[in-house]
């Protein structure tokens, strides 16, 4: 079994014919963002979460999963991490796993956090194995929202900042693959009992 820390890279590469950010197992060392912005009659928190598809060797992709959704208020500068349950995946090996850094200013619709298409999203190497293990992925986001005030519009103009690479700590820790644990029943004198074994 696999076990790795990928990190959002600002550098990219082509795999399964999409070119997008590389989600690597070390950083390039050139720090990088993603950017969008908003206007707002009154100050709102906002939101950030982890959008999970496979990608087939064709380009298809594979919806796996969703979540690790944090929140971050107007005007703060924060590391913040929250827990993705990410379940048993059969993969082809020439599979890649997308991943995708999406906002939203009420909790329930959901964008990709980018002012350019395909901007906020990253892709591992074909991983060259079957399985994307269950595993509870911790996924940081080193986020910046800044929120201003016009009296002459009477609005917020609000700008939400994903950082990650060079000094920036955007990653996602126990990222798991590649080996299946099964569950196979062993005798044990005159009982039946339950073994783990790989």
């Amino acid at each position: 079994m696999t076990v790795e820390t990928r990190y959002f890279r600002s550098d990219t590469h082509t795999v399964n014919t999409l070119e997008v950010k590389i989600l690597g197992t070390s950083k390039s060392g050139t720090g990088g963002s993603e950017e969008v912005d908003w206007q707002s009659t009154t100050q709102q928190d906002a939101y950030v979460r982890l959008y999970v598809d496979k990608v087939l060797e064709d380009g298809t992709q594979v919806h796996i999963c969703e979540g690790a959704v944090v929140t971050i208020s107007p005007n703060e500068t924060a590391v913040k991490s929250a827990g993705l349950n990410v379940p048993e995946t059969s993969l082809a090996e020439t599979d890649a796993i997308l991943v995708e850094v999406q906002y939203s200013t009420d909790g329930e619709t959901w964008t990709g956090l980018s002012s350019v298409t395909l901007g906020a999203d990253w892709i591992t190497e074909q991983l060259g194995t079957t399985i994307l293990n269950a595993a509870t992925w911790t996924v940081y986001y080193d986020l910046d929202y800044e929120s201003t005030y016009s009296p002459f519009t009477r609005r917020y103009t609000n700008y939400l900042r994903f950082r990650y690479d060079g000094d920036f700590e955007s990653r996602i820790e126990n990222f798991t693959y590649g080996e299946v644990i099964a569950v196979v029943k062993k005798h044990v004198g005159d009982g039946l009992v339950w073994c783990d074994s790989t």
